[in-house]
């Protein structure tokens, strides 16, 4: 088909783009910083009709630290003689560190976050089991839980979810063979 005029060719999106500051704040084009109001909107004009967007839910959008994904991620496994499994997540990414969130029971979220001041060794996020033997583990508020054969441990990333079962964390049979460093 015809082109519009002045359209060009490899491209014919277009982009408005700010930097955040936090979520009352955002950078003007001169280094500035503007505070705006939880009511103010960014409006955007077509030629049949107009949207508005909340600058407040955009930069909250913005600031947003995304969950990992799974293949910037090394996890490594170790127990204990004491039986404590600790699974440790490691971003193989510069300037991001991780954290493992508990997003459910049995269930964590692997979140990274940017411009970490963190000294390298803290760049990694863990997750400690403490079992008492192969079927049973103690929760974080000193009570026991049998385990039965199909429960799992739930990892989530950005783009999968893995699920380890509670035996082969026990054994340390993990996917992509993670092992103790």
């Amino acid at each position: 088909g015809k082109l519009a005029p002045f359209t060009k060719a490899y491209n014919a999106n277009a982009y408005w783009s700010c930097t955040f500051i936090d979520e009352d704040t955002v950078m003007g084009l001169n280094g500035q910083n503007m505070d705006f109001s939880e009511d103010q909107v960014l409006t955007i004009k077509y030629k049949d009709r107009t949207e508005t967007i909340s600058l407040a839910d955009l930069a909250r959008k913005a600031l947003e630290n995304p969950p990992a994904q799974s293949d910037e991620v090394k996890m490594t496994w170790e127990k204990d003689d004491n039986g404590t499994v600790t699974l440790g997540f490691f971003p193989e990414i510069l300037g991001v560190y991780l954290r493992a969130e508990d997003a459910g029971e049995d269930r964590i979220l692997i979140r990274q976050y940017y411009d970490s001041q963190e000294e390298t060794a803290q760049k990694g996020a863990f997750y400690t089991i403490n079992f008492i033997d192969e079927n049973t583990i103690r929760l974080s508020d000193g009570t026991e839980r049998e385990l039965s054969q199909d429960e799992v441990l739930t990892i989530e990333y950005e783009d999968k979810t893995e699920e380890i079962s509670f035996s082969d964390l026990w054994e340390g049979s993990l996917p992509g063979d993670a092992q103790d460093d």
